[in-house]
């Protein structure tokens, strides 16, 4: 492992600086991943031109100069770029003073979205997580905050808060958009077996029916008819091992 520092990647010196550093070393770049982020929290009234420009600067400018200077060498790879957005840039919250960070955020969401257009051309993938509050040091003195931390709560669809390191097993699947949390890398691996066992009885049970049936002098119709029926049982079954099943 290597680190540049300091660095401060807002600026677009730093962030060339930072690339030719990791290209250097290891020879290419697979993957990007836009983490690095400071939030401005005020009420609309409360902001300075100076803050609001800062806070465009310490959560959108840095995504755009790190993956412009990181672009020609994820061309060469046909890399990956994961941009960190947030729920803010879908929702506002009443107790949350979120104007930069949601605009900022929603910002981040719309760059990926172009991104994973003029990437596709040359074989990038580029996706955006957007998680809800997480448990940290930086939200420890709110949560304290007993109705503060209920309001929150409950406009979290799972009930609780997110845990730092809870998202680091999250999968992307090519360009499918499905996204599998499996924590431990040995629980990833139970899942991926139950994936491949699954599409294999999905796949290879409607063939067997159509062969058996076929054999005892079934019409072609009946046989066609049966077959999608069982196709359909084997995707759900699929379905059910890939999405309904926890990780």
């Amino acid at each position: 492992m290597v680190s540049l520092h300091p660095s401060r990647i807002s600026d677009p010196a730093e962030c060339a600086r930072l690339v030719e550093l990791a290209v250097s070393e290891f020879g290419r770049i697979d993957v990007l991943y836009n983490l690095a982020a400071k939030s401005h929290l005020h009420w609309f009234e409360g902001f300075t031109d100076e803050e609001w420009d800062a806070a465009r600067t310490d959560e959108v400018d840095l995504v755009f100069y790190l993956t412009r200077a990181a672009w020609p060498h994820l061309k060469a790879s046909r890399g990956v770029v994961v941009n960190m957005a947030s729920l803010n840039g879908s929702l506002s919250f009443k107790l949350l003073p979120s104007l930069a960070h949601t605009t900022n955020k929603a910002a981040v969401i719309g760059m990926t979205r172009q991104l994973a257009m003029e990437g596709s051309e040359h074989g990038i993938r580029v996706n955006s997580i957007s998680p809800g509050l997480i448990e940290s040091n930086a939200t420890r003195g709110q949560l304290e905050d007993a109705d503060w931390a209920r309001e929150m709560r409950g406009r979290t669809l799972l009930g609780r808060f997110g845990r730092p390191g809870a998202g680091s097993g999250a999968v992307f699947k090519g360009t499918t958009g499905i996204v599998l949390e499996a924590s431990p890398p040995e629980s990833r691996v139970a899942m991926t077996s139950a994936l491949l066992i699954a599409l294999y009885v999905g796949l290879s049970v409607p063939v067997i029916g159509a062969g058996i049936a076929l054999s005892l002098g079934a019409s072609a119709p009946s046989t066609v008819l049966g077959f999608a029926i069982l196709v359909g049982l084997g995707v759900a079954v699929s379905g059910w091992a890939l999405l309904g099943r926890p990780p």
